[in-house]
This record gives C-alpha cells, structure tokens and sequence, in this order.
C-alpha cells in the first residue's frame, strides 16, 4: 500500500491545486464571495440560536409544570439581561417560528449566491482556457492533439466544476463546525474538548485514505485522456478503419482502458468504503463514550445533555461530509492541472493581436509583391526550407509546384503569417511579417485549403466566416465570382443547411463555396493550398477560367500538383527538398481554353 501512496511532493502539489482554485474563486467576484461567506455566517447564527433556545423549554418541560408562563435563566449574559427573562410561552414560541424562518430564508439566499458565484467561476475558467487555446500560434496549436484539448475543454473542465463544489461545500461545512463549535464550548467546555479530539484523531486516521483519492485523481486524468484519444481516432478514421476491418482493435483497445479504469474505480471504492465504516464506528464510541462523561462524570442534568447530543448529531454528519467532499476534491482537483498545463503553454506562444493605433501596427496594402528572402524554417526534425528566396508579384497568379514534402504546405503556412521563418525574412512590399504583424497581416489574406472544412450550418454562414457584415448582394457577387451560383438553385438558396461534413454537396460544389467565401472577404492575397487537387477536368477548367480573371485585382499564390492550372501562372516556382530548384515567369496565351458543360 505504500507504494501506492503519493508522495509528500504530490500531496503538496495537490494542496496548492486547491489553493490555486480557491483563490480563482475568490478572485471571480470578490464581493459575491463575502456575501457568500456573510449568509453562511448569519445563517450558522440563526440556526444555532435556534437549538439555544431549546434548552428553557427543555429545562420548563422537565419540571412538570404546565404555566404557560417562562422565567428563562440568561446565563452568561446576566450582566446584561439580569438573572432572568420573563415572557409568555406564545411569545417565546412566535420568536423560535420567526428564528427558524429567517435561518430557511437566508439558506435560500446563501445557496442562490452560491450558486452564481460557482457558474461565474467555471464560466469564467472555461472563456480563459478557451481564449488562451485560440490565441495561441499556430506552431503551438499543431503540435497539440485536438482530442486532448477536447478531453480538457469537456471533461476536465466537468471535474473541475466538482472540485469547484467541494471546496464551497468544505467552506460551508466549515463555517457551521466552528459555529456549533463554540455553541457546545458555551455548554460545556470540557465535553466539546472531548469531541474535538476524538474528531482530530479520526480524521488523522483517514489520511491515508486521503493521499489514495489523490493518486486515484491523477490516474483518472491520464486514463480518461487516452479514453479521449482513442474515441476520437476511431471517430475520424472511421472510414478507412472500417475499409480494412480493423473496428476490433479499437474495440478491444478501449475495452482494456475501460478495465483499467474500473479496476481503478473498485479499489477506490473500497478504500472510501472502507472510510465510511471507520467514521460511523467512531461516532458511534464517542457518542456512547460522550454520554457516559456527561452524566456520570460530569454531572450533567439531562437538558443539557439532551442539547449537547443535539449538537454533536448535526456535527457528525457534517463532519462525514467533510470527508466526502475531501475525497471528491482530491480526486477531481487534478483536472485543474492539466488545464493549467495547456493555459500555461498556449499563454507562453501567444500570438500577438495589435490593433489598429497600437505601436508597431502596420495597415497593409499588397501592391508591389511579397517577399521571400532566404527564409529558413524547421518544424525541429531538420529543416523544411533551406534559404528559399522568391517573390510574389501583385496582382498575377503564381503557382508553386514539386514532390510532396518538398515544402510548398509550408510556403503557404508563412506567406499567411500561421508561422515565421527561423532565419530570413518575408516582407510586404517591404514591410516584414513577423510574430508582431503576422495576425495583422491576416486581415488581408485569404485561404482555400485542400479538405474545405464548411460547418454543418447554412451557405450563408459558413460565407460570412470570412466576413460577419457581408450583405446578401455581397455574398451574390462572391458566389458569382466563383461560378458558385448552382446555390440558388437549391430550394432555400443561401439559407440551405449544408449538414454535418457537408455531405449533402458534392466535392467541387464545396470548393466553389470555400473560394467564394475567401471571395468575400476581398483579400489583397489568395492562396489556394492544393485547392485543385480532387477536382475533375471540367472543375480544374473553371478555377483557370475563375484565376485567370481574379488576377487582375487580387495576387494569388497557388499550391499545386495539378499541372492542368498552370495555364493560368504567371510565374511558376519549383520546389524540391526544402530548395528553390527552378523559378521561370511563363509568356501567357491569349486564347482561352474551351470549357466544357460544368459536371457537378
């Protein structure tokens, strides 16, 4: 079992987790905080008077006398009161209704703001981790696994919400210990000494139970992110997995960490079970033991015996929950480090986002041509480009073609600025991209890659990606400008749902409605990352047809393998091993190929 405690740096660790997230809490919204903590004040108050005010009748009951008249001791606010207070037993009782009244009105109020003060803060935490990932580089994000970040943005962040929960219940529960506390030490200090003891030394006990939800926590992370991984390379493979008959391994893989996990789950289980039995034998001796105290050593009358017993029944259970919701945080709170983790790593490459009045901000304007000056690039296992120069020339398609892996994906990931080069340059008419312009830059760029992603939404929307306050005439005249206009033929036109992965068009009609959307934006560069390479001979002679013509307003760089669109290039680059192997402007033709009927 040692083995499989944590060790003292983990339990450590997993202290400042809860820290981190109490603090987070607090910093949320400090005000509801305290207004929390001041209701959970009040409301311990008036739920403790409330048992106080017991102990008269009590002691009024017990003696046999059936006066509606009271005369109640005041005890240690004597010097205030006098010995006694003299009252009506109606009235006494309309005190204990209207006391017990306001403690359920101010439990509402404290679990509503609770409440509001729990949902701001994974709000809040959810908007932060999300922002951080969207503003992370692109270098950053790729080499990220979107079903880790998946398992982090849903499940994790579900755990974090339980630890969220468990740290206001241990607060509450807390709040009320130290209120029924003093309540018993105004009874009888020596008893309530008693059964703090008893109380530290089960809770001491227990601790190794503690440290094993802890470890049970960590383990549920990393198992719950290879379940993630393993979903969601099933999910996205589906096809070709299904093409070789391969279900089987994936079924059999998540079987055996489904296994792990409930083999994981069971001894945690009986570990907490076994905590349960060792609290409810304990506050079974200690209140047998506390009883006997009270009455044959102490001496005690039996009113307030009858209180005290009253008082420690509300704090068992309470104290049971404690143990619970130490439990439940434990293992959960470490969810919040994986967070952390992806937080710290998208903050630590963050793209900058310079707005326009901000120094260093650059408005551009492609008239002249783009640059590449002995640019280099690395993804860390050697180097994709190797001082590659060329130019861009505004306002002319030029085409980069070459084997695969060559490097022209990369090309079209630095001319829109996704990365920099590690040595060299590019440069807009002279004004250099870098980790401080490059998300400017975007703003006059647009990109068409090789799988057109659309969302499961209508034409219409997925246009306005690109450009959220285009009008229905503008999203005519860029679907026109891209030969797209087969849309209008659909019964809802522009409004059509286009379905989940698009499935309902076929695979040139998407690409026409991914061009017009980069259409719309009216980039001042266009690149096309192998745009034209699952298109047939009459979709290959309309994107001519289509580039030929946006080249006289907007510069196009082309991603190809399909020598077929060469015919509209005004300059072609070859690239082969990371190298510029040939650069050659063509002499263009003046007479247009014949197109052939559109085949959708």
């Amino acid at each position: 079992m040692a083995n499989a405690l944590p060790s003292a740096n983990k339990a450590t660790d997993t202290a400042k987790l809860c820290v981190t997230l109490a603090r987070f809490i607090f910093m949320t919204a400090p005000r509801r905080f305290f207004l929390t903590a001041g209701l959970l004040l009040i409301g311990g108050l008036t739920e403790s008077l409330s048992l106080v005010m017991l102990l008269p009748f009590l002691h009024f009951m017990g003696g046999g006398n059936h006066s509606t008249h009271l005369s109640i001791p005041t005890g240690f606010l004597s010097s205030i009161f006098g010995p006694t207070v003299e009252t009506e037993l109606w009235v006494a009782l309309a005190v204990v209704a209207t006391v017990i009244i306001s403690s359920a009105l101010i439990t509402r109020a404290r679990m509503l703001t609770m409440s509001r003060l729990l949902l701001d803060t994974l709000n809040k935490l959810r908007m932060d981790l999300f922002r951080s990932i969207a503003s992370t580089r692109w270098t950053t994000f790729s080499k990220m696994r979107v079903a880790d970040l998946d398992h982090v943005l849903t499940g994790d962040i579900d755990r974090v919400q339980q630890s969220a929960v468990s740290i206001f219940m241990l607060f509450q529960n807390g709040v009320f210990l130290i209120i029924y506390t003093v309540l018993s030490c105004i009874l009888s200090l020596k008893m309530t000494a008693f059964a703090v003891v008893m109380g530290f030394i089960v809770f001491l006990i227990q601790a190794p139970i503690r440290k094993m939800s802890a470890e049970f926590g960590d383990k549920l992370t990393r198992e719950r992110q290879t379940q993630y991984r393993t979903i969601n390379d099933f999910l996205l493979g589906l096809k070709v997995t299904k093409s070789y008959n391969a279900e089987q391994r994936y079924v059999h893989e998540l079987g055996a960490i489904l296994e792990r996990m409930k083999a994981d789950a069971l001894k945690y289980s009986g570990f907490t079970s076994l905590s349960n039995i060792i609290f409810q034998s304990a506050t079974a001796v200690v209140a047998c033991v506390f009883i006997y105290a009270s009455y044959a050593v102490y001496k005690l009358d039996v009113a307030r015996i009858v209180l005290l017993l009253i008082i420690f029944m509300r704090l068992a259970p309470r104290f049971s929950d404690i143990q619970t919701q130490l439990h439940s945080l434990f293992v959960s709170i470490q969810a919040l480090s994986a967070m952390q983790k992806v937080v710290t790593e998208c903050e630590a490459n963050k793209e900058e986002a310079r707005v326009a009045g901000d120094e260093g901000f650059i408005h551009f304007k492609l008239k002249d041509k783009l640059s590449f000056s002995h640019v280099r690039f690395s993804y860390g296992n050697g180097d994709v480009l190797k001082d590659v120069s060329f130019d861009v020339p505004a306002n002319k398609v030029t085409a980069v073609i070459g084997p695969s892996g060559g490097g022209k994906s990369t090309i079209a990931d630095l001319a829109m600025g996704f990365i920099t080069p590690q040595t060299g340059h590019i440069a807009v008419d002279g004004s250099r991209l870098d980790g401080t312009t490059s998300r400017a830059w975007r703003d006059y760029t647009a990109y068409v890659p090789q799988d057109t992603y659309l969302l499961p939404a209508s034409i219409a929307d997925n246009l306005r990606i690109a450009r959220p306050t285009a009008t229905a005439q503008d999203i005519r005249k860029a679907l026109l400008l891209a030969q797209a206009e087969f849309v209008y033929r659909f019964p809802k036109g522009i409004d059509t749902i286009v379905g989940d992965g698009a499935q309902k068009l076929s695979g040139g009609e998407r690409q026409r409605i991914a061009v017009a959307r980069a259409l719309l934006k009216k980039p001042d560069l266009l690149i096309l990352d192998e745009a034209t390479s699952a298109l047939d001979a009459n979709n290959t002679d309309w994107i001519v047809d289509m580039l030929t013509k946006l080249s006289k307003k907007v510069t196009i760089l082309l991603i190809t393998h399909n020598p077929a669109v060469l015919r509209c290039a005004h300059r072609v680059i070859t690239v082969q091993d990371g190298t510029v192997a040939e650069m050659k402007d063509v002499k263009r033709r003046n007479k247009k190929p014949k197109r052939k009927s559109e085949n959708r």
